[in-house]
């Protein structure tokens, strides 16, 4: 088993290499298994705890998977803050719906959002909707330069947050912010108690409504 704290020599980065991540011949980077905790077969034959998780690999968790620049896109709608602390939802929808009309330009994209510096306030339940493609929010600065800054402000009528509201949905196909496929989907239950950090492969009580090349969707249901 190897540990998040435990190093190794490495001919790349000498002794600043962990053992669950490393750099291989080719420049990429390896990752092993590791185990939380030592734990007994459960009844589906899994191992609870043992080398079975993996450190998640975001190296492609970027624009077009991290292996072009992220291009920029010219502003085509500009929004000034208003500094009086009123609700700035229906301008800000109006501009994402405006540069949602323009036609896309050789790389795909539409135009960009551009909120100046300064202080935005969102009080619609729904918070923003972005339904078209090639297009882009964009503001200014840093918030500790005095960039911009989006406060969603939105409560229930219980004065809370629900777990169902977002500043950002995108896509065209939502309800109460949470995308859905479609309703005749097949639907199965995930038939094993403990599913690794990393997995790649779930067993399920029924794959028979699933075939190659399907477009699923895992929920995972919090206490």
């Amino acid at each position: 088993t190897a540990s998040p704290t435990t190093f190794q020599n490495d001919p790349y980065f000498g002794e600043s290499q962990s053992t669950l991540v490393s750099r291989g011949a080719d420049g990429r980077l390896l990752y092993r298994g590791y185990s939380n905790q030592v734990g007994d077969t459960n009844s589906n034959g899994y191992v609870q705890g043992g080398a079975t998780n993996m450190v998640p690999d975001f190296s492609t968790a970027g624009y077009m998977e991290c292996d072009v620049p992220i291009p920029f896109v010219p502003a085509a709608v500009v929004l000034y803050p208003n500094n009086d602390g009123a609700d700035d939802a229906a301008r800000i929808q109006a501009a994402i719906d405006s540069v949602g009309t323009l036609s896309f330009d050789a790389e795909g994209f539409r135009g960009a959002v551009l909120l100046k510096a300064g202080t935005y306030y969102v009080d619609a339940a729904g918070g923003l909707l972005v339904p078209y493609s090639g297009v882009v929010i964009r503001g200014e600065g840093s918030g500790v330069t005095g960039g911009t800054t989006i406060i969603y402000r939105y409560r229930d009528s219980e004065n809370s947050f629900r777990d169902n509201t977002y500043l950002f949905t995108l896509g065209t196909n939502w309800g109460g912010g949470r995308v859905y496929l479609e309703e005749d989907r097949d639907e199965t239950m995930i038939d094993q108690d403990f599913v690794p950090v990393g997995a790649t492969k779930i067993k399920v009580a029924d794959a028979s409504g699933f075939n190659v090349g399907d477009e699923i969707a895992i929920h995972c249901l919090f206490n």
